[in-house]
């Protein structure tokens, strides 16, 4: 979830947006070959917005290199 401690003053505004982003689409970066003996392959992965926080990656699965808008 979105933990944010906040302090509200006049005349501030905020809005919570509580829908995940969603998995728009995932390519294979590198090998780009459909069969491989690689010991590790990089994926691309667009979500349906931008992420700001990209925390929730972890596991020993699964490395987080990037992120970019």
């Amino acid at each position: 979830g979105n933990n944010s401690v906040a302090t509200k003053t006049d005349g501030e505004t905020f809005t919570i947006d509580n829908t995940a982003p969603t998995v728009t689409s995932i390519n294979r970066q590198s090998p780009v070959s459909q069969i491989t003996n690689s010991a590790s392959v990089t994926y691309r992965i667009i979500f349906s917005e931008d992420l700001s926080d990209a925390s929730f990656v972890a596991g020993d699965d699964l490395s987080l290199i990037e992120v970019s808008g």
